[in-house]
């Protein structure tokens, strides 16, 4: 099984590169994993609000396998604590599937076409982060779940 990581645009922030770069090199020890900034395009950027999301969608779609199951983070998804979420992870992998994508939109959120074509929703807090934090938290709990399934001491209870 393959985990990716999918945003849109650029992180903006130093800080968080770094943070995104240790956790990329970390997640790795445990399963196929790559992070993939997609490259906001001067149309998306531009247009309204429901344009530039349908050129998103548009772009995600493109790129996905018919296979591929498609995770988004969404405010309104399923809310786990760090123990279930290493459960999932679980179910994923001995679910059959050859890859998940975790996909995290911009500010404003995704197009109806991606929540149709969701597999699982999921939020990551009833608190609001910024699309750049969201990144570095996702990579941060990926990791400290195959940690609890391999039962290392990263996470305590």
């Amino acid at each position: 099984m393959k985990i990716e990581v999918w945003a849109i645009g650029k992180c903006a922030h130093t800080y968080l590169n770094d943070g995104l770069s240790i956790y990329q090199k970390k997640l790795k020890h445990y399963i196929s994993f790559e992070y993939i900034e997609w490259p906001e395009s001067k149309a998306m950027r531009t247009a309204d609000k429901n344009h530039s999301l349908q050129l998103q969608a548009e772009f995600v779609l493109s790129k996905l396998l018919v296979e591929d199951q498609l995770i988004i983070m969404e405010a309104k998804g399923k809310e786990f604590d760090s123990i279930s979420f290493s459960d999932q992870l679980n179910k994923m992998m001995i679910s059959g599937h050859k890859k998940y994508v975790f996909l995290i939109g911009g500010s404003f959120g995704f197009d109806q076409k991606i929540y149709s074509r969701a597999n699982i929703k999921i939020s990551l807090s009833r608190l609001t982060f910024s699309h750049d934090m969201v990144r570095l938290i996702l990579l941060e709990q990926l990791y400290r779940g195959f940690t609890i399934l391999r039962h290392e001491p990263y996470h305590h209870e």
